[in-house]
């Protein structure tokens, strides 16, 4: 299993990474994680992530999901919503009130790495190497 998955990362770095010095330079991180047993920590936690994916309950296979809709509503509210709103009140009232704004100092990490990683993915799935279900 980890031999497979280990090609297949190698595989998908000579797809995605062009110049040869990176893609060298990532190829010796990945034996890096190999030899610290990190790699067979990363390829367990994708199994638990498929498992968790394929569950039946919402509870379970939704999370992420959740997660993902929860960025989307506070990115949509704080950076549409709320300046529309800022301006409905300035000229609806002679002193408006202040509007609570969203701080997205804790969700954007997550966002972001949730990004990266659907962005992983779409390179994946584009370079031919994605494995279907």
């Amino acid at each position: 299993m980890i031999g497979k998955a280990f090609t297949l990362l190698e595989t998908v770095l000579d797809r995605v990474i062009p110049d040869k010095n990176a893609r060298a330079k990532a190829k010796e991180a990945l034996l890096e994680l190999d030899k610290r047993g990190d790699l067979e920590l990363l390829i367990g936690q994708l199994e638990i992530n498929k498992a968790e994916a394929a569950h039946k309950s919402l509870f379970v296979a939704g999370w992420r999901p959740a997660v993902g809709w929860i960025c989307a509503v506070s990115l949509g509210y704080n950076y549409v919503l709320y300046p529309v709103m800022q301006f409905g009140v300035a000229l609806a009232m002679p002193e408006p009130p202040v509007l609570p704004a969203v701080d997205l100092a804790g969700m954007m990490p997550v966002l972001l790495g949730m990004l990266g990683l659907a962005g992983y993915r779409t390179i994946e799935k584009r370079s031919n190497v994605a494995r279907e279900e």
